[in-house]
Order: C-alpha cells, then sequence, then structure tokens
C-alpha cells in the first residue's frame, strides 16, 4: 500500500525465551516479555521545526492512546534534531517545552495549535540510552561536510526498561580520515549507536534529574544494534540481539537462540 505520509513504523515483539514474573510487567500471549520497537526518520529540513515538531507530537499522542502505552518502548531513530532542540526538549521533558525556546522563536503562525499541545506535554517518560549510561549524548551521529553533529537517539521507557551500557561512538580523528562519511568503511553519513537493556523485575521509585534511576533488580536482557559495548556490565549469555539503524531492522537470534526467539 501507499505509505506517503508515515512518521514511524512499530513493531510489537514477545520474547518466547525470557517469561515476565511480575504482575505489572507486560506479557504476550505465551507469558513472555512484550516489546515495542518504534523506527522514525523526522523531517530534515532545518528550517521546519514546526513541521518536526508536529511529527514528533504526533508520533507520541499515538502512542499514549494505543495498547503500546503500557508495553516497554523504544523510540529509535534519526529525529533531525540537536539536544538541545525544541524536539529533543520535547521528547525527554514533557511540558517544560515554552515559546521562549529558539526554535519555536522562529514560528510565526500556529495554525495546527501545536503550542498548546507542546505545553501540555505527554504522558510517557522516554529517557535517552547514551543520555542515562553516561550522561551524554554520543558526541557524532551524522558526520558530513555540511553538518557534523548528533541527530540519532535510542529513547526508552525507564519505568521498565535498564540500560546497562553503550557503544562508544568513533572519535572525530577516526570519522575525518576520509573527510566526511560516508567513507570507504562506512557506507551511511550516520554513525550506529548500540545499547544494551534489561527488562526491570522491579519499578524504580524514584527519577534522577530527568533520567530514571537503575538501582533495581533486573530480569535478563538484550541488546540493540550490534558491535562492542562500553559503560556498564554485559547482557549475559541469555541475552536476545536485534539490529536496529536509523532507516531499518532485522531481528536475529544470539546467545544460542534462534531467530524464531522473537515471536
Amino acid at each position: 500500500g501507499d505509505c506517503a505520509g508515515n512518521i514511524a513504523l512499530a513493531l510489537v515483539l514477545e520474547d518466547l525465551n525470557l517469561k515476565t514474573t511480575q504482575d505489572w510487567q507486560a506479557a504476550g500471549p505465551g507469558g513472555g516479555h512484550q516489546l515495542c520497537v518504534i523506527n522514525t526518520h523526522i523531517l530534515a529540513d532545518k528550517e521546519a521545526n514546526e513541521v518536526k515538531l508536529w511529527q514528533v507530537h504526533l508520533m507520541l499522542q499515538h502512542l499514549e492512546s494505543s495498547h503500546t502505552k503500557d508495553l516497554p518502548l523504544l523510540v529509535c531513530g534519526d529525529f533531525n534534531s540537536t539536544p538541545d532542540s525544541a524536539v529533543y526538549q520535547h521528547v525527554c521533558r514533557p511540558g517544560y517545552l515554552t515559546r521562549d525556546h529558539p526554535d519555536l522563536r522562529k514560528i510565526k503562525t500556529d495554525p495546527c495549535g501545536l503550542f498548546e499541545h507542546l505545553e501540555s506535554g505527554h504522558s510517557l517518560r522516554l529517557s535517552t540510552a547514551y543520555g542515562s549510561c553516561t550522561g551524554d549524548e554520543a558526541s557524532f551521529t551524522n558526520y558530513t561536510e555540511e553538518f557534523k553533529g548528533t541527530l540519532d537517539y535510542i529513547f526508552f521507557t525507564a519505568e521498565s526498561l535498564a540500560v546497562l551500557a553503550v557503544s562508544q561512538v568513533d572519535e572525530e580523528s577516526q570519522l575525518s580520515q576520509e573527510t566526511a562519511l560516508p567513507s570507504s568503511t562506512k557506507p551511511s553519513d550516520h554513525v550506529s549507536l548500540v545499547a544494551t537493556f534489561m527488562f526491570r523485575e522491579e519499578a524504580p521509585a524514584h527519577s534522577m534529574g530527568g533520567q530514571m534511576g537503575i538501582g533495581s533488580a533486573y530480569a535478563r536482557g538484550f541488546a540493540v544494534g550490534h558491535g562492542g559495548m562500553v559503560g556498564g556490565p554485559g547482557s549475559g549469555a541469555d541475552a536476545q540481539v536485534f539490529t536496529l539503524g536509523a532507516h531499518a531492522y532485522e531481528p536475529y537470534g544470539a546467545g544460542g537462540y534462534p531467530a524464531s526467539a522473537w515471536g
């Protein structure tokens, strides 16, 4: 069918090996942990902040109003927005975005009532994998001759998931060896982000600086992406792994489990 106008793709997975142990955990028909993975690619036009914000608002609004709001969420992709942008703030700090933000001051008209929606925020409590694990976002996720900075993120619901480790992004000295990306060794102008997560066994009781604390017991885990990890303990031999990029994703088996381990 015609996919024009779509903002994101959502995939609900059930782990056929890792079973839930708590009543509050989201379970599928087979009793395994459920997880909703959302992949998005927000408009790239740097002069169209209102369009970017509207796209992100519609995506979050849909997640709030569907059954996926009760599932652990991974919201990943190319947001074409830097960490100081209104888009980033709206995702991570709902309700705190004001018209004084530089991105909003550039918006001259508001025919869709965007400001009202942004001020009311959303109910999804989303943290970022890199911000939670290292205290800051990756230095670069896009490295071209025209732009060098961070545009891609892995957001997650910290009430139900905990991030254990993230991959180390290449240093600028490595990225600039052939001036910019793509290069002879990196086929994309974006850098891969990789994070290892675990399902929470106990819901966190408090928030720390906008990022949820991780001092809880965990179930066995899984990773988003592929490659070496830094910043925390590994997920163990029972990890379920799948790849997720800014533009595509593909489940696959790991740790001795076949690809069919995800339903």
